[in-house]
């Protein structure tokens, strides 16, 4: 019988291990590589049925207007955070960077300016409403 320095099933099992670890790897890469990032202005038709087909454990719809302005009215189901806010950044940091933003104001021009302003944050997918709640207000006639 033949004596070898080594047992070849260990260094099977050693290659293995290192094929496994090394696909693994690749995969996770892959992964992050193909998130998904989107910044979009949306027409309120597009909004509302985008906003709709979300899954709501995967998407969130913010009012960025001022608690006044919230009172006056707003879409169901939005969370109020005032981008007037001195500590917006604090705010909008403790939200889940990797699901979908569905975000208005009055008119558009805030919430734009917080969708920017998410995206340089590390944000993935934010949708702006253009024309506000004003647009909304004209659709439904609220």
């Amino acid at each position: 019988m033949l004596k070898t320095p080594f047992n070849m099933n260990r260094l099977s099992c050693f290659f293995l291990l290192i094929a496994c670890a090394f696909i693994s790897c690749k995969e996770n890469v892959k992964s992050s590589e193909n998130k998904v990032t989107e910044f979009k202005d949306l027409s309120i038709e597009q909004f509302m049925s985008a906003y709709g087909r979300e899954r709501k454990d995967s998407a969130m719809l913010i009012d960025v207007r001022t608690p006044p302005e919230f009172n006056d009215g707003y879409i169901n189901g939005a969370v109020m955070i005032n981008f007037l806010d001195d500590d917006l950044d604090k705010q909008l940091g403790m939200l889940d960077k990797n699901i979908s933003y569905y975000i208005y104001c009055q008119q558009g021009g805030r919430s734009k300016k917080c969708m920017d302003k998410m995206k340089t944050m590390g944000f993935n997918r934010v949708y702006n409403l253009l024309g506000g709640y004003e647009a909304y207000t004209k659709m439904t006639g609220k």
